[in-house]
């Protein structure tokens, strides 16, 4: 079998559901600003090390795996900023 034949696109809806109920207090706009607590500099670090891992598979041509890597990505990222508020910090303007 192959990575298409393996992949479960649910996956990726569950993790769309989870960014959706993070972010729905952040505008679309806004721009991150890395400065972070202890807590969320490791989920910026979680979002670094996936993306690094969407592009070695963008090399490989494996497109399923990379459609689940760049949700997964923007969970991590979309997790850093709810941490970040939640310590008082806000996004650069």
């Amino acid at each position: 079998a192959n990575g298409s034949e393996l992949f479960d696109y649910r996956r990726v809806k569950l993790i769309e559901s989870w960014i959706n109920s993070f972010n729905v207090n952040y505008p679309a706009n806004r721009k991150f600003y890395p400065i972070c607590t202890k807590v969320s500099s490791k989920s910026l670090v979680c979002t670094t090390l996936v993306r690094r891992c969407e592009r070695n598979y963008l090399a490989y041509k494996e497109a399923d795996a990379c459609i689940y890597l760049n949700r997964l990505g923007d969970y991590f990222y979309v997790v850093t900023r709810f941490l970040n508020e939640q310590a008082g910090l806000e996004d650069y303007q």
